[in-house]
């Protein structure tokens, strides 16, 4: 059963998706390509929001959380500077 929460953006939330980490790239190493420009209006439109984001899809791993869905809602936290971003929390099995 998932539970509904929030954690703080300081903790090691590890993302499969490369939007997660777009921040912590040099400007000369992203990828200008059309998939990626998605990804960045994704972002940006995420950033924008007003309202709060849905949350994220976490599962609790050594040393931190993995995140099975959210990443481009993660990379946005961290790009306006969140502290907190809301999670749904699955148990692994």
């Amino acid at each position: 059963m998932s539970q509904l929460s929030k954690i703080p953006l300081e903790r090691r939330v590890y993302a499969s998706h490369r939007v997660a980490d777009l921040l912590s790239l040099p400007m000369n190493v992203k990828r200008a390509d059309e998939a990626f420009a998605h990804d960045l209006k994704l972002v940006a439109r995420y950033a924008a929001m007003t309202t709060p984001m849905p949350p994220i899809r976490i599962v609790k791993v050594p040393g931190g959380f993995w995140v099975s869905d959210g990443g481009h809602r993660l990379a946005a936290a961290r790009m306006r500077g969140d502290e907190l971003i809301p999670t749904l929390e699955f148990p692994t099995e």
